[in-house]
């Protein structure tokens, strides 16, 4: 950097107020309040760019063209949520009237009288010539006039929106699209949300961009299809150390990296957080290392494991913050995107996959003029009901799996010092090149098994009749043998002859270090050079109580998701996902891989927060 200021690069807020952001000094904005006491923010902008060789800010100032004209752009990091606004709801309605009531110009005077008239034509016609011949672009300054807390500059693109897709633009489920006449892009959903209202969503590309020396994007997890859908620019897309990123990964950047589930596990729908499955494999980590790992996973699942006693959660300060419980430091998602909270972090654990809903998925592919499949049409189910796959089309696919890939760049928020990390992830989600060191295996019990485990806690060593006749055992041989099976696959379980009588034998914990009745998990045992196979079993307490949450789906997609015990009916199957689809409830094993929840229903996090620089 040169220049007069060249020791410090231009800083500005990161999200401009749409009233004056990006402003040039001298305007009529100089009327509004800020401006006539002065305005820092105005103050920063008013520069040369010329005496800049470099000038460093946020995705959504390369809408200035004095920083983006002339210029290479280079862009960290998917920037599509810096280019596009939504207004739903009671923001919308509020926001839409206030400006209709503004101009007598324009035949409505309320959203109310706009949705209900927007396909009169002679109407129709009538405002789009209003707006058209005022321009159809954001009233900063009527925004700052209007007195309500409804306001928005972005009102008049809305309006358009909707008077331009009443008898064009419908893609058949539930979104209409318009080209706007900045270029924009305009769709209009027509059930949004938990809520189901209706919503605005105003897409607006950076202009700046065409008038670039080079446009160049970094990002290690690409979707190459909404970068040029939210830049408007056709981009070439090249990979850095091709071939090679799993070496890369494995030696220069020193990962280690475990797979926990073989089902992807979305973690925003709170009927999928299995706060004692979690538990178990949070504690076998701890015990495996010495030390609590730090934590990436959904706003969900935190709130949920400090409901259910897991975690002490202190939610106010930013990052939030945990006490208690198998965990270290803590992340949600949507905070990752240049954090370095776990920069030094040797151990960590991503617990769960990104799923932003079905809203998400059919808005980005709208503002494509695409039409991805929704709801119940993307959900197959066998038989009994089970969810089996999950299609979304062919441009939905390509947004669902960009949502996934967020699932890499948490995993590698952790050691990011050069010295590397064990990191443990919780879904299957990760792409082929990933190297993964080892597989493990969570199981939560049930009774059966719980009272098997304390059984032998307590005996020490133990036949069957003896395990049968313990005050903590209420199942009967067949099943306490089915029980002495899975353990002993697992290898926390040791079964040998029994020295007093050969024709029977006896059973033993082959590990009692943190061995309590809630929970079955296996390790591998991943060195530094290289991951070995070789696996050590742990059986680990939740400490929850009686609390009970959903498990992960059953091993294979074919069998059934809860299974009949012998004798007393009991079941240690794990119970099924549950998917919600607008008001009605289906149970879904995850059967393929695909397997998602389809709505969020707790804090929506950035879907464009994803950081990792591998690729160009």
């Amino acid at each position: 950097i040169r220049g007069p200021s060249s020791a410090t690069p231009l800083a500005a807020p990161p999200r401009p107020r749409p009233a004056h952001g990006c402003r040039e000094a001298g305007t009529e904005e100089d009327n509004i309040p800020c401006q006539r006491d002065g305005c820092e923010y105005a103050r920063v902008w008013d520069f040369d760019p010329d005496e800049f060789e470099l000038v460093i800010g946020h995705p959504i100032h390369i809408a200035k063209p004095k920083v983006a004209g002339d210029r290479t752009v280079l862009v960290d990091e998917y920037p599509g949520g810096a280019f596009e606004t939504t207004l739903a709801g009671p923001h919308l309605r509020g926001a839409i009237t206030r400006y209709l009531r503004e101009f007598d110009g324009l035949p409505f005077d309320s959203f109310g009288a706009l949705a209900m008239g927007r396909t009169d034509s002679d109407r129709r016609a009538d405002a789009l010539a209003f707006l058209e011949d005022r321009g159809v672009e954001p009233d900063g300054l009527g925004a700052i006039r209007f007195d309500d807390s409804q306001k928005h500059a972005l009102a008049p693109l809305a309006v358009y929106t909707m008077l331009a897709t009443a008898d064009s633009g419908a893609l058949g489920n539930g979104f209409a699209r318009t080209e706007l006449p900045d270029g924009g892009v305009g769709v209009f959903e027509f059930n949004h949300g938990p809520a189901d209202e209706p919503a605005v969503h105003i897409l607006r590309r950076p202009v700046p961009l065409r008038f670039a020396s080079n446009v160049i994007g970094l990002d290690g997890t690409p979707t190459p299809y909404l970068w040029e859908v939210a830049t408007g620019c056709d981009l070439t897309h090249r990979v850095v150390l091709e071939d090679r990123r799993a070496e890369y990964v494995e030696h220069a950047l020193g990962y280690r990296i475990v797979q926990t589930s073989e089902y992807s596990r979305p973690y925003y729908n709170p009927e999928n957080i299995n706060t004692d499955r979690d538990a178990a494999l949070l504690q076998a980590i701890r015990h495996r290392h010495g030390e609590a790992p730090g934590v990436i996973t959904t706003s969900t699942a935190f709130i949920g494991w400090d409901r259910d006693d897991l975690i002490d959660l202190d939610n106010d300060p930013d990052p939030w913050e945990a006490a208690g419980g198998p965990v270290g430091e803590i992340l949600k998602y949507g905070n990752m995107l240049g954090s370095n909270r776990f920069g030094t972090t040797r151990v960590g654990a991503v617990l769960g996959s990104q799923h932003y809903g079905d809203g998400v998925i059919g808005k980005w592919a709208a503002y494509a003029g695409e039409a991805a499949t929704l709801g119940t049409d993307a959900r197959g189910q066998d038989e009994q009901g089970r969810m089996t796959e999950l299609d979304y089309g062919e441009t939905g696919n390509r947004i669902h799996e960009h949502m996934k890939r967020a699932t890499v760049q948490a995993m590698f928020r952790f050691g990011r010092d050069g010295n590397g990390a064990t990191v443990y992830v919780d879904s299957d989600v990760l792409p082929d090149w990933v190297p993964v060191h080892g597989h493990g295996e969570v199981a939560t019990t049930c009774d059966g098994l719980r009272g098997t485990i304390e059984a032998l806690e307590d005996l020490g060593t133990a036949t069957t009749a003896e395990i049968e006749d313990h005050e903590a055992v209420e199942i009967k041989g067949c099943q306490i043998r089915r029980h002495i099976d899975r353990l002993r696959e697992t290898g926390a379980v040791k079964t040998s002859p029994d020295p007093e009588d050969g024709r029977r034998d006896v059973h033993t914990l082959t590990d009692t270090a943190g061995i309590t009745p809630d929970g079955v998990v296996t390790l591998p045992d991943v060195g530094t050079e290289t991951g070995a196979e070789s696996c050590g079993t742990l059986p680990y307490s939740s400490t929850i109580g009686n609390s009970t949450s959903k498990s992960d789906p059953p091993d294979t997609p074919d069998e059934p998701a809860t299974a009949t015990a012998e004798d007393s009916g009991e079941s240690c199957e794990d119970e099924p996902y549950t998917s919600t689809i607008g008001n009605s409830t289906a149970k879904s094993d995850g059967g393929t891989p695909s397997g998602e929840a389809d709505t969020p229903t707790a804090e929506q996090d950035d879907p464009a927060a994803l950081d990792y620089p591998a690729t160009v």
